[in-house]
C-alpha cells in the first residue's frame, strides 16, 4: 500500500516529515481526524491529483487537462472541507498526494 504523506512546507515537502510536530503524518491520518476520509474515495481525486505531463500533446490538450485538473480540485476543495477541514486543508492534501505521483513518475522515467 502507498503512503501519500502531508506536505506542510518547502522544507518538510522534500524530508515527508512536519517539522512543527517533530513527526510523520500521512494524509489518510491527517484527514481521520477531520472527518475527511470521503475524500479518498472520491473518483475525481484521481483527475485532481494526476500529473499533467506535456509529452506528444499539444498546447490545447495540456490547456484543457490542466482546466479539468483545477475544476476537480475546486470541486473537491468545496465538497469535502467541514468544521474541522478547511478547504486549505483539502488542497494541502492534494497537493501532498500530486506530490508523491509526480516525484514516482519521474523516478521511473530516470
Amino acid at each position: 500500500m502507498l503512503t501519500f504523506f502531508l506536505h506542510t512546507d518547502l522544507c518538510s515537502c522534500y524530508l515527508c516529515i512536519n517539522i512543527t510536530k517533530g513527526q510523520i503524518e500521512t494524509v489518510y491520518k491527517f484527514l481521520e481526524r477531520r472527518g475527511g476520509l470521503d475524500l479518498l474515495e472520491d473518483p475525481l481525486i484521481e483527475v485532481a491529483t494526476r500529473e499533467v505531463l506535456a509529452a506528444r500533446k499539444n498546447r490545447n490538450q495540456i490547456s484543457h487537462e490542466i482546466r479539468r485538473k483545477e475544476r476537480a480540485v475546486a470541486h473537491l476543495k468545496q465538497t469535502y472541507h467541514n468544521r474541522n477541514l478547511s478547504s486549505e486543508d483539502v488542497h494541502l492534501c492534494l497537493y501532498s498526494i500530486w506530490y508523491v505521483n509526480s516525484k514516482t513518475n519521474f523516478n521511473m522515467m530516470i
